[in-house]
């Protein structure tokens, strides 16, 4: 099934002249979705140029909050949240990279946890330098459920069964500290090889 409209779409949407163009998104009322959307929902919205603090919602802070758990929205992380769920419930894989102490482990795990439809659900790995490419496999597949009928498994082709969600959910696998396990002789890192593989033949 096509997620592009079969009838002719044509609109003339002038960019407003304020600011840069980094500093907007479109609201297209869903016409790009390619899920299943309430058209209630959706009635009466206008496609627009949308600013992205304006699209955010409203910052209240909860008292006795701890203070590393505030989370104040800036242009920055409102831009990773849309991005982030936009890839992710459209099943692409994520990589974050930045410098240290920018907040990307805090955005990505907020979004993760507040901001994504009940069927996905979040598990949370953080690779060390000891961190082994058998370690990675079974945090994996302790995660998922068996499927029988099947002859090979989720990362090892030798394995009977199929390791798959569970039925109905999304599973997302947030990996903190990509970058730190240990290099073999020939720079070679075992963990994020298998991860590779899995990007590469994973459904």
């Amino acid at each position: 099934m096509s997620c592009v409209p079969s009838w002719p779409l044509q609109m003339t949407l002038h960019f407003p002249g304020e600011g840069l163009v980094f500093d907007y998104r479109l609201e297209d009322t869903g016409i790009s979705s390619t899920e299943d959307d309430d058209e209630e929902e959706e009635e009466g919205k206008q496609v627009a140029w949308v600013k992205w603090m304006d699209s955010s919602a409203s910052f209240t802070l909860v008292p006795d909050t701890n203070y590393c758990n505030i989370i104040v929205p800036t242009m920055d992380t409102v831009q990773m949240s849309y991005l982030l769920g936009m890839l992710l419930t459209n099943h692409k894989p994520v990589l974050c990279i930045g410098p240290a102490g920018t907040g990307k482990t805090l955005t990505i795990s907020d979004k993760l946890l507040k901001n994504l439809p009940l069927e996905y659900i979040s598990h949370f790995l953080t690779f060390s330098a000891r961190t082994s490419a058998s370690q990675t496999q079974d945090l994996i597949d302790s995660k998922l459920e068996k499927r029988q009928g099947t002859n090979h498994s989720f990362l090892s082709p030798g394995w009977k069964g199929m390791f798959r969600p569970l039925l109905g959910r999304n599973f997302i696998f947030f990996i903190d500290d990509l970058n730190m396990p240990a290099l073999e002789t020939y720079g070679a890192q075992p963990p994020i090889e298998l991860l590779r593989q899995w990007m590469d033949h994973g459904d």
